[in-house]
């Protein structure tokens, strides 16, 4: 079994290749569309509105600027939810190339969330365009949303490197991710503030990795505010946590992907 410093040490290694894969992805994503890469754009921004139109209207749910408050939360969301599930089987569709050359295999799934990580630029342009237009602005706390996107990319890393090496195995979480990440979705602050659910609601809440860096990223944009330090040192524990455990997990079984895959 190969170590974990050595499968690091071929990551930078390979950085070319892995640059190569990331700018790949991209390409294959939005080849045959005519808006091309405008769909980073527009995507965000047609979630917000349908989620806008039911839960501003429904839910009555106020705040000055809801879309914002609304991006906010879906711009950490999205990278999650789209580097988890187009993760999963980063393995598996490259079973061909795997078996005909060697490749250090934890570039597939890194790729998708390095790929994913350059979407939430063109996600912060769309905020910018909004903030902008309804007069919200942009406070100077947008200084610190770089440190968000480090939690975040260890985050769901760690996810990718997990649920891609069981899915070599358990095709099943093909279809169970699905639900998990809906399940997930409705757990985390997205469309709602923390205290909505009262105490015992907010200790749920925090069980979730995810409510750190969206709550982290809501704080520093929509509200101008610096989160506390106890979002900070338990975000980047649970995203420190889960890049070991998916490192650990992807280390001990990739020399069988081969003949699983």
């Amino acid at each position: 079994m190969r170590s974990i410093t050595r499968s690091l040490r071929e990551l930078v290694q390979y950085r070319e290749l892995l640059r190569y894969f990331i700018v790949l992805d991209l390409k294959v994503r939005y080849r045959g569309s005519v808006l091309g890469f405008l769909w980073t754009l527009l995507n965000p921004l047609l979630l917000m509105l349908v989620m806008w139109a039911v839960f501003s209207r429904f839910a009555r749910i106020q705040e000055d600027s809801y879309a914002l408050f609304l991006l906010s939360g879906l711009m950490a969301w999205l990278f999650f939810q789209q580097s988890v599930g187009r993760s999963l089987t980063s393995i598996v569709s490259n079973r061909g190339l795997i078996q005909l050359i060697y490749l250090p295999k934890v570039v597939f799934p890194i790729s998708i969330v390095g790929s994913n990580l350059l979407n939430v630029f063109f996600f912060f342009i769309a905020y910018l365009l909004i903030a902008v237009f309804t007069n919200h602005g942009v406070p100077w706390t947008v200084v610190m949303l770089p440190a968000v996107l480090l939690m975040l990319f260890l985050l769901c890393s760690g996810a990718a490197l997990l649920m891609c090496s069981l899915t070599v195995f358990f095709r099943d979480f093909t279809h169970l991710t699905p639900v998990l990440m809906r399940a997930l979705f409705y757990l985390t602050p997205i469309f709602y503030r923390p205290d909505m659910l009262g105490p015992k609601g907010a200790v749920l809440l925090r069980a979730s990795p995810v409510y750190y860096p969206v709550v982290a990223t809501r704080e520093i944009l929509y509200y101008g505010t610096i989160p506390g330090a106890d979002i900070w040192l338990t975000g980047f524990a649970y995203a420190l946590l889960l890049l070991a455990i998916g490192l650990v997990v992807f280390v001990a079984t990739e020399d069988r992907f081969v003949y699983y895959a």
